[in-house]
């Protein structure tokens, strides 16, 4: 039986009709570079510090004293054991971060201190996302131009189920408190998942209710 949170986060789907309006086969000319910025080890980091940075301060005298960490691969190397709260073996983090022979009770304090307030917030967004089979990076691109509306990102398919609810978020998370939906954009990551050009792409939207 699906705990309560699961089901929860199930009900947040788009409903049944937003699966049909969005039945449309994808349209437009994919560019030959597409999509795979996002998925680098570059960008993850960019958008990770970024997102730190908005969601807890890092003390400065921690940074001073332990300039050699890097908090990116910390995170990511305990969250690849399930997170904090998980049964983590630091000596494997210590070996994933280049700090061999760091105390491990020292590193897991370090993260304590540091990066678990951070993990609390992210966790649920992660798992939610994880739930509708949305890629974590589904809100880190940029704003497409006028000038780009023939573009579409197709590198690879995403279900039905993920287009509707990636879209389903944009017109909620952004669209109805668009201050002029007129001028309403759309980011190239939206219209990579969905295959849409960005014209389409509104309208689309616009029919969700």
């Amino acid at each position: 039986m699906a705990s309560p949170e699961v089901e929860e986060t199930v009900e947040m789907e788009p409903p049944v009709q937003l699966l049909e309006v969005v039945n449309i086969e994808p349209d437009g000319v994919e560019p030959k570079e597409s999509g795979y910025k996002w998925q680098t080890l570059t960008y993850e980091k960019k958008k990770f510090f970024e997102r730190l940075g908005e969601d807890i301060q890092v003390p400065s005298d921690i940074v001073k004293a332990y300039p050699h960490i890097c908090l990116f691969s910390l995170y990511d190397s305990v969250n690849a054991q399930g997170g904090f709260d998980r049964n983590v073996d630091w000596d494997v983090v210590a070996i994933c971060c280049s700090l061999l022979g760091f105390p491990p009770e020292e590193l897991k304090s370090l993260y304590a201190s540091l990066l678990l307030p951070f993990e609390r917030v992210e966790a649920p967004k992660t798992r939610e996302l994880n739930l509708l089979g949305i890629p974590i990076w589904w809100d880190d691109g940029e704003y497409i131009f006028p000038y780009n509306q023939g573009v579409r990102f197709r590198s690879y398919p995403f279900s039905k189920r993920t287009v509707a609810a990636v879209m389903f978020r944009v017109y909620q998370k952004y669209y109805i408190t668009s201050p002029n939906r007129h001028e309403f954009r759309v980011k190239d990551s939206w219209i990579y998942i969905c295959g849409y050009k960005p014209d389409r792409f509104i309208k689309i939207i616009q029919n969700f209710k």
